[in-house]
């Protein structure tokens, strides 16, 4: 699998947690990423587990984190306990690897350190009104983003380099 996304030159190539190492080895020196799933494949565990799962697989290596939701929670309607395993993923996501500021949505960047949903609407109206950010420190260049937020957030954000 992982010596066809290098072949191939896929963006990703997603495992199961307990292969993530395995995967990244294999695709080391290549532009592939690692991709892993936490609370596959019915997503009928507590959120603190999947966001354990999320950690560890990060901690492996994975850049890339995908979620099964509590089917079972969202069928029935409990849209509580489904919002709450959200949050615990993407906090923990958010709190190790960062996000994308280029391609990162309104509600992501709400997420990181020191970002209200305000702030974070006026980064994506600026990265759509300039367009893409080069490094972090043009988000100085945002409307009411100050000083002390930009030291708060520019740890969590990331810039990808145009390959």
């Amino acid at each position: 699998l992982c010596a066809e996304a290098v072949d191939w030159g896929f963006a990703a190539v997603c495992v199961n947690p307990v292969w993530v190492g395995t995967a990244v080895a294999a695709v080391a020196g290549s532009t592939v990423r690692v991709a892993s799933v936490c609370g596959f494949p019915l997503g009928a565990n507590e959120p603190a587990i999947k966001a354990m799962e999320a950690r560890r697989a990060i901690r492996n290596g994975a850049r890339e984190i995908d979620m099964v939701v509590n089917i079972g929670a969202l069928k029935s309607g409990d849209d509580a306990l489904v919002l709450r395993d959200i949050r615990a993923v993407v906090e923990d996501c958010v709190n190790a690897v960062g996000v994308d500021l280029n391609t990162a949505s309104v509600p992501l960047l709400s997420q990181v350190s020191g970002l209200s949903r305000g702030l974070a609407e006026n980064i994506v109206a600026f990265r759509d009104a300039h367009g893409a950010f080069p490094d972090r420190r043009a988000l100085k260049q945002v409307p009411r983003l100050g000083a002390k937020t930009f030291e708060q957030a520019a740890g969590f954000l990331n810039v990808k380099r145009a390959a």
